[in-house]
């Protein structure tokens, strides 16, 4: 009951952020309707998609107004792999993180090993590890780097190297791009980044 409305209003309560991999999974949280059309599109991306299987690297980039149904190409993409083995690594952009490029990035990390506010430093070390392990990297190599881009202390063993700004970018962008080769290395990997002009 609250003062000025003649009926009971329904309070609700926030219990806690929802993991979502793109803005278009948090707009849809059911079943979508079924994908029809747009033949020729969905035709050019699996054919595309064969040649990154034999090895050949593909990249395409969709392009339109908002509201036209870029994500949702994408998701229908995704559903028709379904049955092929592979990886699909999705990084969405936003005009709110602008200023920082290894945003999307470091969310991927955080919801691939399960953060949550209510861990302890030890439950996030140990979190920390399945990143790690997850295509075999040596944590002495690139465990100090992974910890800075997830903002974590875990001690002398992985204390960010003394390098220069651009250095450590350079570092940084190596390791990255050295996991999605190591990802392909298991399965062909999708890589998509949605509004990247963010």
């Amino acid at each position: 009951e609250l003062k000025g409305f003649n009926s009971p209003v329904a309070l609700f309560a926030v219990r806690g952020e929802r993991e979502v991999e793109s803005r278009f999974d948090a707009a849809h949280p059911s079943a979508l309707s079924k994908f029809v059309g747009r033949t020729s599109e969905i035709g050019m991306l699996l054919e595309r998609w064969e040649l990154a299987k034999g090895g050949q690297g593909q990249a395409v980039f969709v392009s339109g107004e908002a509201g036209i149904g870029k994500s949702r190409l994408v998701d229908a993409l995704e559903e028709r792999l379904h049955e092929n083995k592979h990886e699909l690594v999705r990084l969405q952009c936003s005009p709110y993180h602008a200023t920082s490029a290894f945003y999307p990035i470091i969310e991927r990390l955080s919801r691939f090993a399960r953060f949550s506010p209510a861990d302890d430093k030890t439950m996030r070390a140990r979190k920390f590890s399945s990143i790690l392990a997850r295509y075999g990297e040596n944590p002495s190599d690139v465990g100090s780097i992974y910890a800075e881009l997830l903002s974590l202390d875990l001690g002398e063993a992985f204390k960010p190297p003394d390098l220069s700004a651009q250095q450590r970018k350079e570092l940084i962008v190596r390791t990255l791009a050295n996991r999605l080769l190591l990802a392909a290395k298991v399965a062909p990997v999708l890589f998509v980044v949605e509004d990247a002009h963010w």
